[in-house]
């Protein structure tokens, strides 16, 4: 099975395409794909809990992974995550290219 993580560090708010990604994320979930989302830098503001974001709900119902780089969250003085976001260290990303997964920077 083919796995995928994807680094998201645009602006949720401002940037279209973090939605056109969690989308991408869902067909590939629905493709039977291993997938993982890796917050970093204004993207961790999707990780706070009481954001409204559809895509991202759906993106975790599916079965998807959701990360969020903890220096990005202390340097932006965000907390009280939802609860199926984890708190992680870039190794993230480093442990999943030599895991051997496809990684996509957005």
């Amino acid at each position: 099975m083919s796995s995928y993580l994807f680094i998201q560090s645009r602006d949720p708010i401002t940037d279209r395409t973090v939605e056109l990604n969690l989308n991408l994320m869902c067909d590939l979930l629905n493709d039977s794909k291993e997938v993982t989302l890796f917050l970093v830098q204004e993207a961790v503001m999707l990780a706070k809990k009481g954001i409204l974001t559809n895509h991202l709900e759906n993106f975790l119902k599916k079965g998807g992974k959701v990360f969020a780089d903890e220096f990005s969250l202390k340097i932006r003085e965000v907390d009280n995550l939802k609860e199926d976001v984890k708190i992680a260290a870039v190794s993230v990303i480093t442990d999943a290219l030599l895991d051997q997964h496809k990684v996509v920077w957005n």
